[in-house]
């Protein structure tokens, strides 16, 4: 059955708490990869750039698990 829930409810259910917390830390390890990466030669658009797809890929994500969340 799928539901419509709030950012309270998500973050409520351990188990998708877990998938969010693994998401999360995905991102920055992959932040942190990329800043030591292309930080010698990158000028600070392509950082900014960088982050707001970061931000925007984190906030779709979040958006899908609130829409598409399949009750246990």
């Amino acid at each position: 059955m799928h539901i419509n829930c709030t950012e309270e409810q998500l973050c409520a259910h351990p188990k998708l708490l877990f998938i969010h917390l693994l998401l999360v830390w995905f991102l920055v390890s992959c932040t942190m990869y990329a800043m030591l990466k292309i930080a010698s030669d990158a000028d600070l658009h392509t950082i900014f750039n960088f982050f707001w797809f970061m931000a925007l890929l984190h906030n779709s994500v979040i958006e899908g698990m609130k829409i598409c969340i399949i009750r246990p």
